[in-house]
């Protein structure tokens, strides 16, 4: 039988501090209407797609697993525009043009800080301070700001300002597989600039 995904759920869990993206994955696969286990259900079209339909979004892409489904935690493509409703959705306490699409107290659950610097040091770039981690979700502070930051590949981002009712959103290459300096460097340089930017801002 040819290894499954899910094969690691099975084992002892790693020690402390390894991330690992496989939870969310499968925990996710009930709000794309997929069976919790494998055998996969037949793939969904694009645009039918969770959290796609509800924001009027379109989904270019969504890569699937192994076991052929689609990746809960990452690996999907959105405009910079689609990418801002998500933001906007969760800086409405879980609210889209009237509807309530996710539910306010997990969202407020979500941009909790639980993990403490979390990243693997205390700051990056020139004003990313005290970063912590919720569910999905980075925290930090830059300058007399608190974010909540969404962060791909490459220097995507989702940012949140809420004192000021602010997203931010940036598009870039994802540098899949290429962990170099050249990599980190053009993804340094995209939180720079959105990290100047919101630093130069007055508070509300």
């Amino acid at each position: 039988m040819a290894p499954s995904g899910a094969t690691g759920l099975s084992r002892a869990p790693a020690p402390p501090g390894v991330p690992s993206t496989l939870v969310p994955n499968r925990l996710s696969r009930p709000l794309r209407g997929e069976p919790y286990l494998p055998p996969p259900a037949p793939p969904l079209p694009p645009h039918s797609l969770l959290p796609a339909k509800p924001l009027d979004a379109e989904v270019g892409k969504w890569n699937q697993d192994r076991d052929g489904y689609y990746i809960g935690c990452g690996e999907i493509h959105f405009t910079a525009r689609d990418a801002a409703k998500f933001g906007l959705l969760y800086l409405n306490d879980g609210v889209y043009e009237g509807n309530q699409v996710v539910s306010s107290d997990w969202v407020h659950e979500s941009l909790q800080t639980y993990s403490e610097d979390a990243f693997f040091v205390k700051r990056v770039g020139r004003h990313f301070r005290d970063i912590g981690y919720g569910y999905q979700w980075w925290s930090a502070r830059v300058g007399d700001h608190r974010l909540n930051v969404a962060w791909g590949h490459g220097g995507q981002l989702i940012v949140l300002v809420d004192e000021l009712d602010m997203v931010v959103v940036t598009t870039a290459y994802p540098f899949y597989g290429e962990d170099n300096p050249g990599a980190w460097e053009h993804e340094k340089a995209i939180i720079n600039l959105v990290s100047n930017s919101i630093a130069s801002l007055p508070t509300a």
